[in-house]
């Protein structure tokens, strides 16, 4: 089983980091939101024994549902961020069980990453796979970079399938392209958009107003 660590007392809340982080990114997150049971998940990458072939956003997800059936949790919420986001989609387009989602900085296919930065993921990734041959690190690393490369790719039938009520938060200048991250937000059918001013990527680094959105919506979620 994956890392996990549970944090909290309340409605539990699976928390799913991005691509080459850990549970610690939701600290700040985690102490301004009280009254929730957080479930903070580990991607498998973490484990020093792993010995994955190749990672997919299916099998990071089997491993959360792994998780919480070894919890018994029932009826949750997730939040994700980056490849967090996307593993949320997924999850909530198949889990009814789930009753909200706050996505931040996914998308649904990888070439709605802008095209600089998507030409120069492929350009490491060709490098970590001739730094591969050699040193263990980097295999790694060139697993995690063919995921970001190889998936995801979530349809529109997929958006419209979660009944989960979901916030959608982007950044200004996020390197995922604003055109997907409006599909996202338009195809869900009960969701909200939120767009942070002068935030890359990394919108939990935008600080306040980032923390004030997610707060909102988990404060509406308390009292509705």
């Amino acid at each position: 089983m994956v890392e996990y660590k549970i944090i909290g007392e309340g409605y539990p809340v699976v928390l799913l980091h991005g691509n080459g982080e850990d549970y610690h990114i939701f600290d700040a997150l985690i102490d301004q939101n009280p009254g929730f049971q957080y479930i903070c998940i580990n991607a498998r990458y973490h484990k020093k024994d792993d010995v994955t072939k190749y990672y997919t956003y299916a099998l990071l997800n089997e491993d959360v549902l792994e998780v919480l059936q070894f919890l018994h949790v029932e009826r949750y919420g997730v939040i994700g961020f980056s490849d967090g986001a996307i593993q949320a989609l997924l999850l909530a387009s198949t889990h009814s069980e789930i009753d909200f989602i706050i996505s931040m900085s996914a998308n649904t296919k990888p070439t709605a990453i802008k095209t600089p930065v998507y030409c120069y993921m492929w350009l490491s990734y060709i490098f970590l796979c001739i730094l591969s041959l050699y040193h263990p690190i980097a295999r790694k690393q060139k697993k995690r970079y063919r995921l970001m490369l190889k998936e995801p790719h979530i349809t529109t039938d997929q958006l419209e399938s979660i009944t989960a009520s979901s916030l959608v938060i982007a950044g200004e200048y996020d390197l995922i392209k604003k055109e997907d991250t409006a599909c996202i937000a338009d195809h869900i059918p009960h969701s909200a958009l939120r767009i942070i001013p002068h935030a890359t990527h990394d919108v939990l680094e935008a600080g306040l107003t980032t923390y004030q959105e997610v707060h909102t919506f988990l404060q509406a979620f308390l009292s509705y």
